[in-house]
């Protein structure tokens, strides 16, 4: 019973193993969190751009139209 309980128990080197796992799996993350924010502040400037130019066409088409059917210009 002895024997089969000592063969479950974690060795020194398992727990090097680990850490060092542990230590690769914390760069990982690191590398996903740098392309995940850069894919957040590539997002933001495609947004922004989208609206610049949804703005800039209404306002110099639709703007005008409503601007004479309400006899402004």
């Amino acid at each position: 019973m002895i024997s089969a309980a000592l063969s479950e128990v974690a060795t020194k080197q398992d727990v090097r193993d680990l850490r060092q796992e542990m230590n690769q799996l914390r760069t990982e993350i690191d590398g996903l969190r740098r392309e995940i924010n850069y894919l957040r502040r590539e997002m933001r400037s495609l947004i922004r751009w989208t609206i610049t130019a949804i703005l800039i066409v209404w306002g110099s088409t639709v703007l005008p139209v409503m601007m004479r059917l309400a006899g402004i210009i």
